[in-house]
This record gives structure tokens, C-alpha cells and sequence, in this order.
């Protein structure tokens, strides 16, 4: 057996899946997830705290696009499939 790791993007019309990683090692994939999906969270809660008042403004610093692929990336995950 092995190990996808993947994450989806996007929403509606847009919505992707990006494969990751193809592991043998469940540890590895389960590691992997955990990382990520903390790390996504920190930047979420960054970005809706410091970013979101001052984003639209025209002076401002900050990316909108940076900003919309962050809040739009769902958590990673991995799932078992079979070696052909």
C-alpha cells in the first residue's frame, strides 16, 4: 500500500486538488498533514488579523491574491492507494 498526500484549493467552478507526495510510510504522510495543516492555520489566523482591515486599502502592502490562495487552500490530507 501507499500514501497520496494531497490538498485542495479554490471553491466552486475553480476548486483543484494538488497531489502532494506519494509515500510507502504512513508516518511520513501523517507527519506530512499534521505540518501543513498547522501551518495553514497560523497563516489563516494571520492574515484575518492583520491583513483583512488593511488589504483593500490602495497603499496597502499586502497581496490580495497572496491573501485569497491562503484563505481558499483547505486542509491537507492523505488517503491509501494501491500499488498497480
Amino acid at each position: 500500500m501507499m500514501y497520496l498526500v494531497y490538498y485542495s484549493s479554490g471553491s466552486y467552478d475553480t476548486a483543484y486538488e494538488w497531489n502532494v507526495f506519494v509515500t510507502a510510510d504512513e508516518q511520513v504522510a501523517r507527519a506530512y498533514t499534521e505540518k501543513f495543516n498547522r501551518l495553514l492555520d497560523k497563516w489563516k489566523a494571520y492574515c484575518i488579523e492583520n491583513v483583512l482591515d488593511t488589504m483593500w486599502d490602495e497603499n496597502s502592502k499586502y497581496d490580495w491574491h497572496k491573501w485569497n490562495r491562503i484563505m481558499e487552500t483547505n486542509r491537507c490530507t492523505y488517503q491509501m492507494i494501491n500499488v498497480r
